[in-house]
Formats: C-alpha cells, structure tokens, sequence
C-alpha cells in the first residue's frame, strides 16, 4: 500500500457490504500495521475483514487475502469529508458503536 485510497463515507459499520473498504490497525510483534481491507461483516460487536494490502514495504507478504477480525474502534476510514474544516485528507476512526467520528 504505497497511498492511502480514500474510502471516505459516514455509514454507520453495521451498513457496510462486501463492496466496502476499510483500514484496520493492528499492532503484531511491537510493530503497528495499517491493513487496507474488503469488509467481511460486523457482528456482535466485532469487524470481520479481507486483506487487499498492508502499509510495511517489508515481509507479512503472507498477509494478502488472509480474514482478519478486530474491534471498531481500531477500523477507520481514509479521506476528507465534503463539511470538513481541515485542508487535507485523513484518517477517520470509529467509535464502538461503528459511527464513524469526522473529528
């Protein structure tokens, strides 16, 4: 993942399809992961993922395609919402509830 793709939208998680993207973050071994990933589904609290790349330019190749799960609060969205009060691009996490947050 040489770029962040902007996958920006304010659906709530529990929206999300199989045509959805999203960013997961997940700390392996004392070293922070961005995964860029296809959404799987959100059930009972917890995000269920496809990987389609990550952001580390070394190893984890075996990471492509793997399902990965996690908690909302560690998914978040890339992108500039059209209100936005900021000049560039971001991240935008979400909340527990899957709401993505715009600040």
């Amino acid at each position: 993942m040489e770029k962040n793709i902007s996958n920006i939208t304010d659906k709530n998680i529990r929206d999300f399809g199989p045509e959805d993207t999203i960013y997961i973050k997940k700390i392996i071994g004392n070293y922070d992961y961005s995964y860029y990933c296809r959404f799987v589904k959100f059930e009972k609290g917890i995000v269920t993922a496809e990987i389609i790349s990550h952001n580390r330019q070394y190893g984890r190749n075996i990471d492509k395609g793997k399902i990965i799960t996690t908690r909302p609060k560690n998914c978040y969205l890339w992108g500039k919402f059209s209100d936005d009060k900021y000049m560039y691009e971001g991240c935008h996490w979400f909340n527990k509830n899957g709401t993505v947050l715009k600040d």
